[in-house]
């Protein structure tokens, strides 16, 4: 808009014109912040939002809620993510577009972060959705009865409040990266079509929490500093201390956080196991679109310790073992659970021995390697650029086997000071030490003793 000009033979006194300028500029300046604002309005863009909750307790739902966070930005949707227990029930009113990702932890208990939000939301006074379209993605493990139990309970009660769905809920295995990927490639761009669009504004988005940049698929390599067995030779029981270093990783951790370690398989496990299936070890197949020895696969990939209910079933299956078939489908557990006590893979595979699986069977019927989660016995404020582990390691015998377990034994007995130990932080939410130094604390800890006879 261009600034009012007199001309200069405008017929009128000097008072005149002083008073006529002084009026055209007031109206120039009203008009001009008028169109301002009517400019800056219409240039707010329209954004589509999302909004990504998620409960954890290991990290991995997590991860992946930002992973599709940052997928979201390939479908013009603008993703906010929250802890679950940083929200409460009007997140679900205020939010046309919903995604759930959510683990189940124990035997189908919600995760710890997401328990106070669940409970308000399967009350009686939970709010009406209607307005509400959503999607969940559950991760799991099936070697537990109630398998991504607390994401099929989201799925369902999100529907009873009205809430429509975009896509069918995925449950993911420990093998979750695949599953939730193709998840997020049906989902997006479907929810992006739905609901309310609305204006960007600077306070109307959520501040992104900072994500660590290791996780599960790119793991910190943390080197084993020091290692030393706290119990004597001869103990029932062996405890190992164990110290790594976290230096130059950005790291850190808070009292009640975990660490989660990704172990490697037994060297005296992999050799049997090839050996029963007469396999050299040196052969290639593809995993994962990746072609890796078998050796390779045994030792650091799949977990040829536990077995799984899949190999199970396709191995009393073939078998006609109906004993077993019917445990595996009785909702008591009880009774395949003690037929399974103390078995490792090699003793499943030698029960079954008249079964003959194909390399490409076995590799289906395997899962990959699992995190173990365990709790950190140190303090950032004791030891900067360190994370101290206190690990009793498993080992047993049954049937003239000795049995080890996978990770504490691995660390114990083959990871050496100066080797990198791949790992992550799963932090805990619902246990904090109070920031404030005076104020009030009970712990409760627990004193095993164990007393023997004198005449032993």
């Amino acid at each position: 808009m261009k600034v009012p000009h007199l001309p200069q033979d405008i017929p009128f006194n000097e008072d005149q014109k002083t008073w006529l300028a002084g009026f055209f500029s007031g109206l120039h300046s009203r008009l001009l912040v008028k169109e301002e604002s009517v400019v800056h309005a219409e240039s707010k863009p329209q954004v589509k939002g999302l909004t990504i909750l998620y409960g954890s307790q290991t990290g991995n739902a997590e991860s992946v809620a930002y992973d599709t966070a940052e997928k979201a930005k390939e479908y013009g949707l603008t993703a906010s993510v929250h802890d679950m227990d940083d929200v409460d029930a009007q997140v679900f009113v205020k939010s046309s577009r919903i995604l759930v990702i959510t683990s189940t932890y124990g035997e189908g208990e919600h995760p710890d972060n997401a328990e106070s939000l669940w409970e308000t939301m399967s009350s009686d006074n939970a709010p009406k959705l209607s307005d509400t379209y959503f999607s969940v993605l559950a991760l799991g493990d099936t070697s537990y009865d109630e398998f991504c139990l607390a994401g099929k309970q989201w799925d369902e009660r999100l529907e009873q409040l009205g809430a429509t769905r975009i896509t069918d809920r995925v449950d993911c295995d420990i093998d979750f990266e695949q599953p939730s990927e193709e998840w997020m490639i049906a989902t997006l761009p479907a929810i992006a079509d739905k609901g309310e669009d609305g204006q960007a504004t600077a306070s109307g988005q959520s501040a992104p929490k900072q994500k660590s940049k290791y996780g599960r698929k790119s793991p910190l390599l943390a080197t084993l500093k020091h290692k030393r067995t706290l119990t004597k030779e001869g103990s029932s029981k062996e405890i190992v201390h164990y110290e790594f270093s976290l230096e130059g990783s950005g790291e850190f951790y808070k009292p009640g956080d975990a660490l989660n370690v990704i172990p490697e398989n037994q060297p005296e496990l992999v050799e049997a196991l090839l050996e029963h299936f007469q396999f050299s070890g040196d052969e290639k197949p593809s995993w994962n679109g990746e072609s890796h020895s078998l050796r390779e696969l045994f030792t650091s990939t799949l977990d040829i310790r536990t077995p799984s209910k899949e190999l199970l079933k396709a191995l009393a299956e073939a078998a006609s073992d109906h004993s077993v078939i019917q445990m595996l489908a009785d909702e008591d557990s009880s009774a395949l659970n003690d037929f399974l006590w103390g078995k490792d893979i090699l003793d499943l595979v030698k029960h079954y021995a008249g079964v003959s699986l194909s390399l490409a069977e076995i590799l289906s019927l395997l899962k990959p390697i699992a995190p173990r989660a365990y709790s950190i016995s140190s303090s950032l404020n004791k030891h900067n650029d360190e994370v101290h582990l206190t690990i009793g390691s498993v080992r047993y015998a049954n049937d003239e086997r000795e049995y080890g377990g996978t990770c504490s034994t691995w660390l114990a007995d083959l990871v050496d000071e100066g080797e990198k130990v791949p790992c992550y932080f799963a932090p805990n939410k619902n246990f904090a030490v109070p920031e404030d130094d005076k104020a009030p604390m009970i712990m409760v800890g627990q004193v095993q003793v164990l007393l023997r006879s004198a005449l032993s």
